[in-house]
């Protein structure tokens, strides 16, 4: 990680070699413990993978399929996933069709020949695919990049987790719950 930041009232100077951290804080309030970020070079999973290809279906049109998996396992919801992207410039429209979850959606925007496929209620460990006819683009037409926005319930990519929280004095009624946050910019792919 690079960029850690401690919440103001944690000890990191006692503990388990550095596996465990003292917090100090009032009953009743919500507080954070760390904030971070993860270097470049970290070898963590991307919480989604996806591939492209295209290929030839007449003269004029051509077809790019996308297969979006994702990487954050059973448990895990993304309610909302898009992708974005731009057609060659020659496209009139698209057809598509998509397999996978129930809730997608290809559209495209004539005017800056923008597609977006959006897929609602993505589960982890499942697959999307959508196949988008390109017509008028040109056989050989290909799509380069994209950026895909997403959010994922319970799921957070350095796999850094808050085992217990031991509050001494004890408190009674204590409401028993840690929030994990993860942001990140959008991600741009390449996909040739």
């Amino acid at each position: 990680m690079s960029e850690v930041e401690f919440g103001s009232g944690v000890d990191v100077g006692s503990g388990d070699g550095g596996r465990q951290l003292s917090v100090m804080t009032l009953p009743g309030q919500e507080m954070n413990i760390v904030r971070y970020t993860l270097s470049p070079d970290h070898p963590h999973l991307l919480p989604f993978t996806i591939t492209a290809s295209s290929h030839s279906l007449t003269p004029s049109d051509s077809e790019l399929r996308l297969k979006l998996t994702s990487n954050t396992g059973m448990g895990t919801v993304a309610p909302q996933v898009t992708f974005r992207t731009v057609a060659p410039a020659t496209t009139a429209a698209v057809m598509s069709r998509t397999s996978g979850p129930r809730d997608q959606a290809v559209h495209f925007s004539p005017d800056n020949k923008a597609i977006t496929w959006t897929i609602s209620q993505f589960p982890g460990g499942s697959y999307a695919q959508a196949f988008i006819r390109l017509v008028d683009s040109g056989g050989n037409a290909v799509v380069e990049s994209g950026e895909l926005e997403f959010e994922v319930s319970r799921w957070v990519c350095s796999g850094v987790r808050v085992e217990s929280v031991k509050l001494t004095p004890s408190v009674n009624n204590l409401n028993k719950w840690v929030r994990y946050l993860t942001t990140s910019d959008s991600v741009s792919l390449r996909l040739t």
